[in-house]
C-alpha cells in the first residue's frame, strides 16, 4: 500500500442546503456539515432510485466524497454530473474529494480524515481496474461543460475540487 494520505475538515463548511452524495461514505460529509453549518437541511442519496423524489433548483451544494470513482464508465460520471447540475440552486456549488487514478494503474491508500472536534476516520480505497480512469484531470474536464472550477488541488493520490455552477447560457446542459 502507497503512503497514507490525510484529509483536513476541522474548519471546512458547507454554506447552505447540502446534497450528499455516495455510498458507504462513514457519514463523514454528514458529520462535517452538522458540526461546522448553520443551515439545517442535508438530504443524503446512495443510489439511483431515490432521485426521482428530489426536487431540482433547490440546494445550495452538492458534496461527492470518494464516490465518483465508483462509477465505472466516463457516460456515468457525466450523467451523474448532469443531474447534479439540476439539483443546485443556479449559484450553487459541487464539493468533490476522491481518488487519482489514471487508466493502466492500480490504487490502494489509506485515508485519515480529520474531523471537526478532534474526531478521525481512518478509511482505505481499493480500485484494481486499469480501465478506469478517476484522474484529477478527467473529473475537471467533466465538470467544465456545467461548471467553473472555483478551486482545486490533488496531494498524496487523492484530490478536492470546488466547483460553481454555470447559467443554462453558459453551460451544455
Amino acid at each position: 500500500m502507497d503512503k497514507e494520505a490525510a484529509i483536513d475538515f476541522e474548519g471546512f463548511v458547507f454554506k447552505g442546503s447540502l446534497l450528499d452524495i455516495g455510498s458507504a461514505n462513514e457519514g463523514i460529509i454528514y458529520n462535517i456539515y452538522k458540526n461546522n453549518t448553520v443551515s439545517d437541511k442535508i438530504d443524503y442519496v446512495d443510489n439511483y432510485e431515490e432521485k426521482e423524489l428530489m426536487e431540482k433548483d433547490v440546494y445550495d451544494n452538492a458534496a461527492l466524497f470518494f464516490f465518483l470513482s465508483s462509477l465505472i464508465g466516463r457516460k456515468d460520471k457525466i450523467q451523474l454530473i448532469n443531474q447534479i447540475y439540476d439539483y443546485l440552486k443556479s449559484d450553487g456549488c459541487i464539493f468533490i474529494w476522491d481518488i487519482d487514478k489514471k487508466p493502466r494503474t492500480i490504487y490502494k491508500k489509506h485515508v485519515k480524515v480529520h474531523l471537526p472536534k478532534g474526531k478521525d476516520r481512518s478509511l482505505i480505497f481499493t480500485d484494481y481496474n486499469i480501465l478506469k480512469d478517476s484522474s484529477l484531470e478527467n473529473t475537471l474536464n467533466i465538470l467544465q461543460q456545467n461548471f467553473n472550477i472555483e478551486e482545486y488541488k490533488a496531494w498524496d493520490g487523492i484530490y478536492y475540487i470546488k466547483a460553481k455552477k454555470k447559467g443554462r447560457e453558459e453551460g451544455n446542459a
